[in-house]
């Protein structure tokens, strides 16, 4: 019943479009189906309210790029950035849109620095073992998925992973 959850949702915002709880789950419920000015139109009225909301300033990014405005997807998460220098979600964004431009040494500079703030952060793991299985690093790549695996060992989908990049290498034995 997606249809009467997005009605609820749209009615629950604009009727109160303070709370970034709604306001969060209807733009990201208009990505998922496809309608990213929409989710743009929610982030919009969210940063308006909040100017200074990380949490918002990140949706709102998502939402632009998502409706392949990466510019302003780009100001946004800066915005974010800006607003909480912590705040990972937007820095990990920034991240995967200069992977996306072709800004691959960036990419990786912006995951060192959160990994070196967060030695544990196995999202900036993750994307760092995608950044450099693209850029066909596949060792660097393993690096990182062990790194996760021995962080998270009941996570599966890194153990995954590395044993498909272990079957490209030709190493099964490991996978």
């Amino acid at each position: 019943q997606v249809n009467q959850g997005l009605e609820h949702l749209t009615k629950a915002f604009l009727k109160d479009p303070g709370q970034p709880q709604v306001g969060a789950a209807l733009a990201i419920l208009h990505i998922k189906r496809g309608q990213p000015r929409q989710a743009v139109q929610v982030a919009e009225a969210m940063t308006r309210l909040e100017p200074n909301s990380p949490l918002a300033l990140n949706l709102l990014g998502v939402a632009r790029v998502a409706a392949n405005d990466r510019a302003g997807g780009r100001a946004a998460y800066d915005k974010a950035v800006t607003a909480d220098h912590r705040f990972i979600p937007a820095r990990l964004n920034l991240a995967k849109l200069d992977v996306m431009e072709g800004k691959f040494d960036a990419a990786r500079e912006r995951l060192a620095m959160i990994l070196k703030e967060q030695p544990n952060n196995t999202q900036a793991m993750s994307e760092l073992a995608n950044l450099e299985e693209n850029l066909g690093r596949l060792d660097a790549a393993i690096l990182q998925l062990q790194r996760i695996h021995s962080l998270e060992p009941k996570n599966i989908s890194p153990g995954v992973h590395l044993a498909e990049i272990y079957l490209r290498k030709g190493e099964a034995e490991k996978a």
